[in-house]
């Protein structure tokens, strides 16, 4: 990533230096390394965004943006972050990344108890839009995230092993739906009285 950002700086492709930008900051959320750093990297991609007018990269901007406050606790400021994307540029956005925010603003309002109001977030996308494969895994998948969170705190534990179970499945690689996953499960452990499945849980994510 350090050589694909400096060769795009010195060629002048800006967008696929500001991309680089990014997956750096994701990359070192997802390796535990610094947030400061991460906030650095995000800073400057935006920096690129709004001088070069690459309405392209907004959307991934944001997103991460929001995933970073999330894991600092700031929940509210993550849904804004979302909410002010799919208010003022998602009629300028590809589906991805509608499809993306949407679901990620769902999950906030599911960890808030509005369980409603997050499945509504969801049913709003557009039906023709999610007829494609990876679309429609991926809205499923959160769907089901939603389902499983609202099961673990309304005690239906048996229901939520099942549906965790077939989640794991599927997750594929993406390493926000990994996190997600990961932590319901040792909430779910927690809620069983699994505390050493549960700390053991907490190492292999740590490390």
């Amino acid at each position: 990533l350090t050589f694909l950002r400096v060769k795009a700086k010195e060629s002048g492709m800006w967008s696929l230096w500001g991309s680089s930008l990014l997956s750096e900051a994701k990359m070192g959320l997802s390796a535990g390394e610094s947030v400061s750093g991460a906030f650095e990297n995000i800073l400057r991609s935006s920096q690129l965004t709004v001088s070069k007018n690459m309405m392209s990269n907004v959307g991934v901007q944001m997103l991460l943006q929001s995933s970073l406050w999330s894991r600092l606790g700031i929940t509210y400021l993550a849904w804004s972050y979302c909410e002010g994307f799919l208010h003022s540029y998602s009629r300028l956005a590809p589906f991805d990344d509608i499809l993306k925010i949407s679901c990620r603003s769902a999950y906030l309002l599911g960890q808030n108890g509005q369980y409603a109001e997050a499945r509504a977030k969801l049913e709003q996308l557009d039906p023709n839009s999610l007829r494609s494969l990876k679309a429609s895994q991926y809205w499923l998948i959160f769907r089901g995230i939603l389902q499983l969170r609202q099961d673990i705190h309304g005690g239906n534990l048996d229901s939520a092993d099942q549906l965790l179970s077939q989640l794991l499945q599927c997750r594929g690689g993406d390493p926000d739906i990994s996190f997600e996953l990961d932590t319901l499960h040792i909430e779910l452990m927690v809620q069983r009285g699994n505390y050493e499945i549960g700390r053991a849980s907490c190492r292999e994510r740590v490390w």
